[in-house]
Formats: C-alpha cells, sequence, structure tokens
C-alpha cells in the first residue's frame, strides 16, 4: 500500500484514492447489510437503524477526509 503521507508520485496517489474510495462503497454496504440485520433481530425499525449508521459514518467519513486534505 502506498504511504500517502510520504509518496510523491500523484498517479500512485491517485491510484490509492480509487482502491480506498472503491473499498468504502464495499464496508458501505457490508454496514448496511449487517445493520439491516441487527436491527431485525433487535426488532427495531430497520430503515431508522441503517440511517442513523450511515448519518454517523458519513460524519466519520468527512471529519477524516477534512483531516487528509
Amino acid at each position: 500500500m502506498v504511504d500517502i503521507a510520504t509518496e510523491k508520485d500523484v498517479e500512485r496517489l491517485r491510484q490509492a484514492a480509487q482502491i480506498l474510495a472503491s473499498e468504502n462503497r464495499h464496508l458501505y454496504q457490508r454496514l448496511e447489510d449487517v445493520t439491516r440485520q441487527l436491527a431485525r433481530a433487535q426488532g427495531q425499525d430497520e430503515i431508522e437503524a441503517i440511517q442513523l449508521e450511515l448519518r454517523l459514518l458519513q460524519e466519520k467519513l468527512a471529519k477524516n477526509n477534512r483531516a487528509l486534505f
């Protein structure tokens, strides 16, 4: 993996960003699936639980992006 803190090659950084973006999309989907399963198991409203979890993750992602850039 590329160390984005020290890497100077723009193309390598672009590739790393694309890989990370793809992984984030995959993880969001997985989190949504698991959150649905958990809400169902706990008898909660699935949509509400998913929206809350996604909102928290979006806030965390935005914070991380601000710190990175």
